[in-house]
This record gives C-alpha cells, sequence and structure tokens, in this order.
C-alpha cells in the first residue's frame, strides 16, 4: 500500500510541472505575438517611407521639369497632367507604393491621406499645365505640405495604437 506522503508528493510534483508547462505554453505564445507584431510594424514603417520617397521623387519631377502639359478633367474641376516618357516611371512608382500603403494599413485614415497625398501630387502636375515654365502652384504646393504632414501624423498615430496593444 502506497505511504500517504509519497502520493502527496507525486501528486503535487505532477500538478508543479503542468503549471509550468502550461505556464511555459502562455509566455511562447505573448512571445510569438510580440514578435509578429514587431515584424507588422516594421513593414509598416518600411512601407510607408517607400511611398513617401515615391511620392516626393514624383513631387520633385514636377518641380524640376521646365514644363508640363495637362488636360481638363472630364468633371472640370481640376486639370489632369500630361507626363512625357520620362515622368511616368515617377507617377507608376507613387501608385505602387500607394498599392502597398493600402495592403499594409491598419487604419482606414492612413489609406484615405495615402490617397489623398498621391491626389495632391497629381494636382501640382496638372497646375503646372496652367503656369508658366519653372513656376509652381503655391496654392497646390501648400495643399501637399500639408496632406503630407496629415499623412505622416496618421501613420505614427497607427504605428503607437499598434505598439499598445501588446
Amino acid at each position: 500500500m502506497p505511504d500517504g506522503n509519497l502520493v502527496l508528493t507525486s501528486a503535487v510534483t505532477l500538478a508543479a510541472v503542468g503549471l509550468g508547462v502550461w505556464l511555459s505554453l502562455i509566455g511562447q505564445a505573448r512571445a510569438s505575438a510580440r514578435q509578429g507584431s514587431q515584424q507588422w510594424r516594421e513593414t509598416r514603417i518600411a512601407t510607408y517611407s517607400r511611398f513617401l520617397g515615391a511620392v516626393r521623387a514624383y513631387v520633385t519631377y514636377i518641380r524640376q521639369t521646365p514644363q508640363i502639359d495637362a488636360i481638363s478633367h472630364p468633371d472640370g474641376a481640376h486639370r489632369i497632367p500630361v507626363l512625357g516618357p520620362e515622368g511616368i516611371p515617377y507617377v507608376q512608382a507613387a501608385e505602387a507604393a500607394l498599392a502597398e500603403v493600402r495592403l499594409v494599413a491598419r487604419h482606414d485614415e492612413t489609406v484615405k491621406l495615402a490617397v489623398a497625398l498621391v491626389f495632391s501630387a497629381d494636382r501640382i502636375a496638372g497646375a503646372r499645365g496652367e503656369t508658366g515654365p519653372g513656376l509652381m502652384p503655391d496654392a497646390e504646393l501648400a495643399d501637399f505640405r500639408l496632406t503630407q504632414i496629415n499623412f505622416v501624423t496618421a501613420a505614427r498615430r497607427e504605428l503607437k495604437a499598434g505598439d499598445r496593444k501588446h
């Protein structure tokens, strides 16, 4: 017949081992979630940085191009830039980076402001069709700068919110 102390000691030992395994699994799950969250955060930072770089390169191209032609948009509200073959890669890079933002952004506000930033760059290019060579449309540039600040603020808010969840 087993000794009562031996049975109790064995039961306590088994319970302690079970508790240790359970706590270890919880710790591993939390560490994995933190690691996944950190990887997504790094992906978002890289994507948002690429996006801003592409849009800024597009605007720099617009600023450095002596003359840009533009046609009226069918709604008549704004002008559409007509870029030559040298300008198309800048537009394509900005639009591709915008698609990346749409894929990784957590908040709709970030996406809306990214779209607004590309549209703002397009409006600068369209307005260049109405200005003389080398002249820049001040109102459109001011709108671009404000939209850029708002996008960066939204992206920071999104990244900060992601940090608080874990």
